[in-house]
């Protein structure tokens, strides 16, 4: 005995007992993902209840393998963040159909627990070397290197594993679409392809607002295929790293008739800042650094595409700006301090200067109109946001060591009521909490590296610890403060607005 279900132009004929194992058949392996899914995320639910802990101790120190004090430093300044090791323990790195294991991630995601299990004992960063040769990398045993080439090379690696999970999960998607009617799943996908009720939106797919099933189709094995999009389009954001973000640049041509403008949006994960020469020896702000790294220059002798199109043969030059189109919610910082002398001989710069614990760079965001007055600010936010601002004033002042209001404090603020509010709130999403720093001690050639970070808890965020490998001890801000700092790490205070 069999059926017929018209679809189109076709026919097509199934028989029943086709009918009920299919439905018994896909009911089961939507079952499975789901199941699989609901695990997996109750499994990195406790992995991130580990890091949000009341309690709080002394931070675990980590042995020298042999000059290995590099890759302390830097785990040892991850761990601190909480952007990071919550988007390790989010992140879904199960294999599909014995696929290639994310070992590098595997190997970060078990450091940094370590790390943050207040604890007296020393681990190691054994796991993390051995998956780096996994994946070829060339380490030298007893050799110096740089902590920053290091993590260049972490965020390589770690990309590469999550490219090789996506085009895992892509090929078992297609599985599963093999696995029924080919034509059943072309017809369930055609309410997709063939019209616009499905747009993807410029900011990205909110996972809660796709549908449970796909529109006009019941199917099992349609279901099974769309809850595998939704599972994929939810490890796609959460894959993201946190010290991702994007800049903004602007090329304005200096012509006075010509409006062209030009505008490029580059990926970074570290900002590399540089200290004047006019400044060595005097003791400046990261606030300066960065309004240097941002500073809008002239570039002489340059032509818009507008004049070139025009045969307009006179440079009038081009004004090149620069800003923050979208904020990471880890912010690391590194500033550079080998140079080379005119001889070719190395140097070091040995300046230091003045970093805050809370970072606002609400100045360096690009805007897409003029701010008015302070109070109207508010209302004007980086993601809909156009022109760049060459960077704060001279008479622009900053608190290195403003306290960080909770969200709890300001939910009781009754100053003019929702504005103050929402003013605060927005405010915030631009400010950052210094979490770590590291610092080089020794010469260009040969030293030795060290991590301030905070200490671990709830109920220890304002202590910060020194660590020197097995060496970890109890110390003042004062003295973060005054080191000479390498790289920093800083937090979004609003790690929760993932818009921006």
């Amino acid at each position: 005995m069999s059926y017929s279900f018209p679809r189109g132009n076709v026919l097509i004929s199934v028989s029943l007992q086709t009918i009920v194992t299919g439905v018994i058949l896909g009911g089961s392996l939507l079952t499975a993902v789901y199941y699989f899914y609901v695990t997996s995320r109750s499994a990195n639910a406790n992995l991130r209840s580990k890091r949000k802990g009341n309690g709080g101790g002394p931070v675990p120190a980590l042995y020298n393998l042999g000059n290995t004090c590099y890759v302390n430093s830097l785990l040892q300044a991850l761990a601190s963040s909480t952007a990071f090791v919550n988007w390790l323990c989010d992140l879904n790195i199960s294999c599909v159909d014995g696929g290639k294991r994310s070992v590098l991630i595997e190997a970060l995601r078990k450091i940094m627990l370590q790390l943050n299990e207040p604890s007296t004992g020393i681990s190691s960063a054994a796991d993390v070397i051995a998956a780096l040769l996994a994946h070829r990398w060339t380490i030298p045993p007893n050799s110096e290197q740089d902590v920053y080439e290091l993590l260049n090379v972490l965020i390589t690696t770690w990309d590469e594993e999550l490219a090789t999970l996506r085009s895992q999960r892509v090929f078992s998607l297609l599985k599963v679409g093999n696995s029924s009617s080919s034509e059943d799943l072309v017809g369930a996908y055609s309410h997709i392809t063939s019209s616009s009720d499905l747009v993807v939106p410029k900011g990205g797919i909110d996972i809660g607002q796709l549908p449970d099933v796909i529109p006009g189709s019941q199917s099992p094995q349609a279901a099974l295929s769309f809850e595998h999009i939704k599972k994929a389009v939810a490890d796609e954001r959460r894959s993201r790293p946190p010290c991702l973000g994007m800049l903004a640049t602007q090329l304005q041509c200096c012509q006075a008739l010509c409006s062209y403008k030009k505008l490029r949006q580059d990926k970074f994960c570290v900002l590399s800042l540089t200290i004047p020469k006019r400044f060595t020896g005097m003791m400046i702000t990261l606030e300066t650094l960065l309004r240097k790294f941002f500073c809008a220059e002239v570039i002489q002798g340059a032509s818009c595409d507008r004049c070139v199109e025009m045969r307009n043969k006179t440079c009038s030059g081009l004004v090149k700006k620069q800003g923050f189109s979208k904020l990471p919610a880890s912010l690391i910082l590194r500033v550079e301090r080998v140079g080379y002398l005119p001889s070719g001989a190395l140097f070091k710069q040995a300046d230091r200067f003045a970093f805050p614990e809370t970072l606002d760079v609400r100045d360096l965001c690009f805007y897409r109109e003029t701010m008015g007055k302070e109070d109207e600010s508010v209302h004007v936010t980086a993601e809909t946001a156009f022109r760049v601002l060459g960077g704060a004033t001279s008479s622009t002042t900053y608190s290195d060591a403003s306290a960080i209001p909770t969200i709890e404090s300001l939910q009781n603020a009754h100053v003019d009521g929702v504005n103050f509010l929402l003013k605060q709130r927005r405010l915030l999403k631009y400010k950052y909490q210094l979490r770590s720093v590291i610092v080089h001690i020794g010469q260009p050639h040969s030293g030795h590296f060290i991590t301030y970070r905070r200490g671990i808890g709830a109920d220890n965020q304002n202590a910060w610890y020194k660590t020197s490998d097995s060496q970890v001890t109890r110390v003042t801000y004062s003295e973060v403060a005054a080191s000479e700092a390498y790289m920093l790490f800083y937090d979004r205070i609003l790690p929760s607005n993932r818009t921006l």
